[in-house]
């Protein structure tokens, strides 16, 4: 199987955020305005409420990209109440119960703006925020001249085609460029906590690069790794995922369309290595390669951790100035979908109810000058990486591997 990345959705650049959130706050203003002028502030109330406890809840979680995912949900929302209102009106956006569902959509969307992501990129989209604050400001001043409630009392009808116009729009906007953080969103609030209690740990948990090029590399105890990776990162990852992923008819969306993940074969010996040409585009484009060095999930309870494959060291020799961050998954081992204790998955295995997972992450760092000028002194200097993050957690301390020997066996 070749080395193929899907593009059907993207990773969304700051810039999707920037005009999902201007059309969220063009929307709300013209929603509050109406209300305002009809003398009914319920649903601008709601709206408002609503948003702050959307707001507090996303922030729980500490992936302001992942904030957008919410976007998915709210403008269908929004869509949903201005379009069937204005048919059911007449083309005016008047019932009450079409107001009020359109605020729910409008406070998920409110809430859903990562103001800590534009943050971190403020430098970078000074402009677009420039004109997106000249574009509300103007839509502000233009409100007072625009004829907002008609004359028998009603609001205007051009505000049911601006709100379904306008919600059409984001829509498009959001399905191209958020869902993987619904997505991952879902996996977060209602998947997860059902079988899992993810925590992260370490220096690396606050110190991961939000920008450029990175590569995170852990331990492979159970299929779900990644999914619990993804969950503690502050970014998004390509992860590196072994084909027999994108073989399972419903993982393959998953793995290929929305997580973008680069294959790797499965075979044994190679003739070539499409998947290491894709992980050096994905680190010119300052993605997040995630890489599970070992290239195999872990078989045997006495042996924690397999000698790094080569891939890796390839990725490295093209790229050597690409900052690493070494993980540890502690808790994986022996769970429903490890080989601890039977096959992955297995019918006689447990499910795993509530499990404690700490994915301990260390500081990103570069290699040393000159290491990867040799394979096997590369592969045991990133196993001595991991293994130095494997000892800050409460298992038996791995030892080093001397980075001199030929052969870590």
């Amino acid at each position: 199987m070749g080395g193929t990345q899907s593009t059907r959705w993207p990773l969304a650049p700051p810039w999707y955020g920037l005009a999902l959130g201007t059309g969220v706050l063009w929307l709300l203003h013209s929603f509050v305005t109406v209300n305002v002028r009809l003398g009914d502030t319920a649903p601008s109330f709601v709206a408002v409420v609503l948003a702050a406890v959307f707001a507090i809840v996303l922030n729980v979680q500490s992936q302001p990209y992942r904030m957008l995912g919410l976007m998915v949900p709210a403008t269908l929302v929004m869509l949903i109440a201005a379009g069937v209102g204005g048919l059911v009106s007449g083309g005016v956006f008047a019932p009450g119960w079409a107001r009020q569902l359109y605020a729910v959509g409008l406070a998920c969307g409110t809430a859903a703006i990562p103001l800590r992501y534009v943050g971190q990129q403020l430098r970078r989209y000074t402009a677009p925020l420039i004109v997106a604050g000249v574009l509300l400001a103007a839509k502000h001043l233009a409100s007072a001249r625009l004829s907002i409630v008609d004359a028998d009392g009603s609001p205007a009808a051009w505000l049911t085609w601006e709100a379904v116009g306008g919600s059409a729009a984001l829509v498009v906007l959001a399905l191209r460029s958020q869902v993987r953080g619904a997505v991952e969103l879902m996996l977060e609030f209602v998947l997860l906590p059902l079988f899992y209690r993810v925590r992260s740990a370490g220096p690396g948990a606050k110190q991961l690069p939000h920008t450029g090029a990175c590569i995170v590399i852990a331990n492979h105890g159970s299929w779900p790794d990644p999914i619990f990776l993804c969950k503690v990162l502050s970014r998004p990852v390509t992860p590196i995922m072994t084909q027999r992923f994108f073989e399972v008819w419903y993982l393959k969306p998953l793995v290929k369309d929305i997580f973008r993940a680069i294959v790797v074969s499965e075979a044994a010996v190679k003739r070539e290595l499409p998947e290491i040409d894709l992980a050096i585009a994905a680190l010119d484009r300052g993605e997040c390669v995630l890489i599970f060095p070992e290239g195999y999930l872990r078989r045997r309870d006495e042996q924690p951790l397999r000698l790094f494959g080569q891939g890796l060291w390839h990725i490295l020799k093209a790229r050597p100035q690409t900052p690493i961050v070494p993980c540890w998954l502690s808790g994986v081992w022996g769970s429903k979908f490890s080989y601890g204790g039977g096959p992955p998955g297995g019918a006689g295995k447990p499910m795993d109810w509530f499990r404690k997972i700490t994915i301990h992450l260390g500081a990103a760092s570069l290699l040393p000058a000159g290491t990867v000028d040799e394979a096997m002194r590369t592969r045991l200097t990133l196993m001595n990486l991991v293994v130095d993050v494997q000892r800050t957690s409460t298992e038996p301390p791995l030892p080093h591997w001397d980075t001199s020997t030929r052969h870590p066996e």
